[in-house]
């Protein structure tokens, strides 16, 4: 009854979608798990990321109204709302808002430059397959549409940019590798890699890209649900540094956790990074293997990880390849 008291009034100070109620929804979870609520606890959690999604939203119609729907500032508020509602895992919503960004683009007139940059947040918002990034072994035997489409926009360009073009083709070598096509993989990469040889600049570009493991996709999670992680500014930050290396396919062995606050995170992060995929070196048109190295930020609510188990130190990390361990 006391937090349902704080949140009134922070809603009737700061309106309906301050930020402020996020951190006493997480604590109204907390105490509801205390009580053994567990369906009142994730009713709070769910509460608390929709408001930070509305909010976000009213951010976004800010900006509308400051700057129009037609400009830069929009668009790209509009694609960090659909990027942050696919990371929360609203991919119907992330759907609705990348497919609304693209209706707008193509509204404004013959922009293809940024029609392929939507485009291709689109193919990895919700075009690729999570099926296969968790390492389920399913296997799509075509790109997303949309990097089909993004490659047909960009070669029809009367002004040619090799540099855009060279991104589309790195993506579907991105996309080959997590689906196992390796001969399409270095194909793609190779034909990127080629066209950063004739641009300014471009040995700088080709570095950047296939020099070092690059994370395709950064690794998940699935602990926001859970209540583990949150998004109340209020609440504890932490991070685990991981080094590892990358082969010839994307997958990782050798995992490292040099540094972990809090130290319980070690094994989810080398759990996370197990089942990621990263782009390998590419060197002479050839796929090898490369040391990587990921850092993961986070903010976490340390009852909750009690009460979920997640303090104890001598839990085991089962089905990892070469994990090693140490906390910070």
């Amino acid at each position: 009854m006391a937090f349902e008291s704080a949140k009134s009034l922070t809603r009737r100070k700061f309106g309906l979608l301050n930020q402020e109620q996020i951190g006493i929804l997480y604590l109204m979870a907390a105490a509801a798990l205390a009580d053994d609520d567990y369906d009142g606890a994730a009713e709070y959690r769910a509460e608390a990321v929709e408001v930070a999604q509305r909010s976000r939203l009213q951010a976004l119609h800010a900006i509308e109204r400051t700057h129009g729907r037609d400009s830069t500032e929009f668009i790209d508020g509009q694609l960090g709302y659909a990027s942050w509602l696919d990371a929360q895992g609203r991919t119907e919503d992330a759907r609705l808002a990348y497919v609304a960004t693209l209706e707008l683009v193509e509204g404004l007139g013959d922009n293809p430059a940024l029609t392929v940059r939507v485009l291709q947040e689109m193919a990895w918002g919700i075009g690729a397959p999570s099926t296969t990034i968790s390492g389920l072994g399913l296997t799509v035997s075509s790109p997303p549409r949309q990097l089909a489409r993004a490659r047909r926009v960009v070669n029809r360009m009367t002004e040619p940019d090799t540099v855009l073009r060279a991104a589309v083709l790195r993506d579907l070598g991105d996309w080959h590798l997590l689906v196992g096509h390796r001969d399409s993989t270095v194909k793609f990469y190779r034909q990127a890699s080629e066209l950063l040889a004739q641009v300014d600049d471009g040995e700088e570009l080709r570095l950047a890209w296939f020099e070092e493991a690059q994370a395709i996709r950064p690794p998940g999670n699935q602990l926001l649900r859970s209540g583990v992680l949150t998004l109340s500014p209020d609440d504890p930050g932490g991070h685990v540094d991981v080094t590892f290396v990358v082969d010839s396919t994307g997958r990782t062995s050798d995992i490292l956790v040099t540094d972990a606050e809090p130290a319980w995170m070690t094994g989810m992060a080398a759990q996370q990074i197990a089942h990621a995929r990263f782009r390998p070196r590419l060197q002479d048109g050839e796929l090898i293997a490369a040391p990587g190295r990921y850092t993961w930020n986070f903010r976490y609510d340390p009852a909750v990880a009690e009460g979920l188990g997640l303090t104890n130190d001598s839990r085991v990390v089962e089905d990892l390849p070469a994990v090693a361990h140490e906390s910070g």
